[in-house]
């Protein structure tokens, strides 16, 4: 979890992805999620990085506590809502 440059509380996509333990690849997996309707620079924010494994340019993006929190309940295990829990406590002592 990290603050962002309007002090609020963010997080990694691809962190999110691997805490939610999603077996679809990252790069397939975010573009589904962005058929809900999620908006960039509102919900999310893309960056690209190069990759240090791969030493080549890649897409991340960084998302504000309530996607996190969205995302979290919308997949269909126990990981996705011990994680939504977590997003509202950290809501909860932010604010």
């Amino acid at each position: 979890m990290d603050i962002n440059e309007n002090q609020e509380p963010v997080i990694s996509g691809r962190e999110l992805h691997e805490k939610l333990e999603i077996e679809t690849p990252f790069r397939i997996w975010f573009p589904r999620l962005c058929e809900y309707r999620f908006r960039v620079h509102l919900d999310y924010t893309p960056y690209i990085f190069v990759h240090p494994k791969h030493n080549q340019e890649t897409i991340a993006y960084i998302m504000k506590l309530d996607l996190a929190k969205e995302i979290s309940m919308i997949q269909r295990h126990e990981n996705g809502q011990q994680l939504r829990k977590y997003f509202t406590e950290v809501e909860t002592e932010f604010n």
